[in-house]
C-alpha cells in the first residue's frame, strides 16, 4: 500500500479558501473556539481567511477566497467559483452545529474535480 505524502510534502499551485454560505438563513461564526450562529446581527470577520491567505500567497501560492457567508452568497456562487478558479486544494472552515451544512463545499469540489484535495477546518470536533 503506498504512503500518503504529508500536507508539508505537497505542493500546491492553486488554492481555494472558503468560508461556507449562512446556515438556516444565519451568518456563522465558524473556525473559532465557539462556533454558532451570529445572532446578534453581525457578520464576524474570519480571521483564519487573511491569515492563511498571507501565510500562503508568502510561500508563492495562488490563493483565491470566497467568503460566502458574509456576503450572504448562494451555493452555486460557490461551484461557479470552484470550476473558475480550477484549485488544486480546496480549505474550509465548519462549526459543529451546521457541519453536515459546511461539508456540502467539499462536495461540490469533488463534483467539480475528483482530484481536489479538501480540507475542514473546525476546532470543536
Amino acid at each position: 500500500m503506498q504512503e500518503m505524502p504529508s500536507l508539508q510534502e505537497l505542493k500546491f499551485e492553486r488554492v481555494l479558501l472558503v468560508e461556507p454560505p449562512r446556515w438556516k438563513g444565519y451568518a456563522m461564526m465558524r473556525g473559532d473556539r465557539c462556533s454558532r450562529p451570529a445572532i446578534y446581527g453581525g457578520v464576524p470577520y474570519p480571521y483564519w481567511l487573511g491569515t492563511t491567505a498571507g501565510f500562503l500567497q508568502d510561500k508563492g501560492v495562488e490563493v483565491h477566497v470566497l467568503e460566502a457567508n458574509a456576503l450572504n452568497s448562494s451555493w452555486d456562487k460557490v461551484e461557479e467559483t470552484i470550476q473558475r478558479t480550477k484549485p488544486e486544494l480546496v480549505f474550509m472552515t465548519g462549526a459543529n452545529c451546521s457541519i453536515d451544512h459546511d461539508v456540502k463545499v467539499a462536495e461540490l469540489a469533488k463534483k467539480v474535480n475528483e482530484k481536489i484535495l479538501t480540507v475542514l477546518y473546525e476546532p470543536t470536533l
